[in-house]
């Protein structure tokens, strides 16, 4: 009897892998195991809409006991995976040993921290549910917040607090906050919102001390700036979940390297955050944003019970800083050259296509939900015009 699918990793990756294999007709055993104590749940609201109060519990999470039962899938929380024995096909876990015929690894990303810190100073960080929880119940209603990162995730939880009335202070160590793409425009307009929310900007410095005073947590900046906050967050970018696959012999040297179908060993497949497939005519990336690991769950499940994988969607991802969303399509970055075609940038609505070397290679808007939607087909089909054929 064949031993099923296990999947490790109790995201909306994993979780996506399991109801494809259910709707194309899989009739094995489907077990996932996952180390937290929730079932899968949406991550992006978590910096936004969770952390402000606006969405509770339940509308974040993406499943029920009950549907999971009604699948047949069988779902194991609080369970930690510790090794992989490819050879005898094995996954060891602080539950005991789960058996597989196919393996689909969906374990995700943690939180980097930041280093040399006294142990004196508490730093907080928000990757998982139970983080965003913590953070809520951290703040203090007239506190001032230190965030230190200026990607997404800091610019989003710094506009977040700032709409509710908090004193923020955001710190990156590159000229302007960036919202998923190392683009001028986007990080012209962060910039504006940000300050428009009462956000104090502390940018292209680093935080070369953080130390404990009688008021709080006393930051001094490589500018000479200096701070003393209630809450400090670190918001500083993720480090992929692979220590438990040491001596697997997979290739963990950026998550896990895998094919263009997602497979990493004979039956072995990784998806998501954790995943870095080799699909591009460039090279193999990891790319996490939460459609992408969708959709990479969804290649997988198909393979595993068609034999051949479904299409990836082309790389989209969305950011919101308070009312303001920022859409982006493809894969666009510092060398694109950005064309506004409908709205502008003074208004903070616009969308923009970004080109590099004459090929179209992906569309940008903020406030234009509309007009990006209508101009999404024609530049999805002309980025795979460009990008050719997935490579197998």
């Amino acid at each position: 009897m064949s031993k099923g699918v296990l999947i490790v990793g109790g995201s909306v990756a994993g979780l996506t892998a399991a109801e494809t294999l259910r709707e194309q007709g899989y009739k094995g055993s489907v077990t996932i195991i996952g180390s937290e104590s929730e079932l899968p749940y949406q991550r992006p609201p978590l910096s936004k809409q969770f952390l402000s109060g606006q969405w509770g519990e339940e509308r974040v999470q993406l499943t029920s006991k009950k549907r999971l039962e009604d699948l047949g899938i069988s779902f194991h929380m609080g369970v930690t995976a510790e090794r992989l024995d490819p050879s005898e096909a094995q996954v060891f876990t602080s539950a005991g040993t789960f058996d597989y015929e196919h393996l689909l690894i969906a374990t995700g990303a943690k939180a980097r921290t930041l280093t040399g810190i006294s142990s004196e100073v508490q730093v907080s960080y928000l990757r998982q549910l139970d983080d965003a929880k913590n953070l809520k119940s951290a703040i203090k209603a007239d506190g001032q917040i230190l965030i230190i990162g200026a990607g997404v995730l800091g610019s989003e939880m710094a506009a977040t607090l700032a709409q509710l009335g908090h004193r923020v202070t955001l710190v990156g160590n590159f000229p302007h906050p960036r919202l998923g793409a190392d683009l001028e425009i986007l990080s012209k307009a962060a910039t504006r919102i940000l300050l428009d929310l009462g956000v104090e900007l502390q940018m292209d410095c680093t935080v070369e001390e953080l130390s404990g005073s009688p008021l709080g947590t006393l930051a001094v900046l490589s500018n000479g700036f200096e701070v003393v906050a209630d809450l400090v967050i670190g918001a500083v970018g993720s480090v992929p979940n692979v220590s438990w696959l040491h001596g697997s012999g997979l290739d963990t040297s950026n998550g896990i390297l895998c094919d263009a179908t997602g497979r990493a060993a004979s039956g072995i497949y990784a998806v998501g955050d954790v995943a870095c497939w080799n699909s591009s005519p460039k090279e193999a990336s990891r790319i996490e944003h939460q459609m992408m690991a969708i959709g990479q769950a969804a290649s997988v499940g198909t393979l595993i019970v068609t034999g051949k994988p479904s299409e990836l969607p082309v790389p989209y991802f969305w950011s919101e800083l308070a009312d303001h969303r920022a859409l982006i399509l493809g894969e666009v970055g510092a060398d694109s050259e950005v064309e506004v075609i409908a709205g502008s940038e003074d208004s903070l609505k616009f969308v923009a296509v970004a080109k590099s070397k004459g090929q179209l290679k992906g569309l940008v808007g903020l406030n234009m939900p509309k007009e990006f939607r209508s101009m999404r087909p024609v530049v999805e089909k002309a980025i795979r015009a460009n990008q050719g054929e997935r490579r197998y």
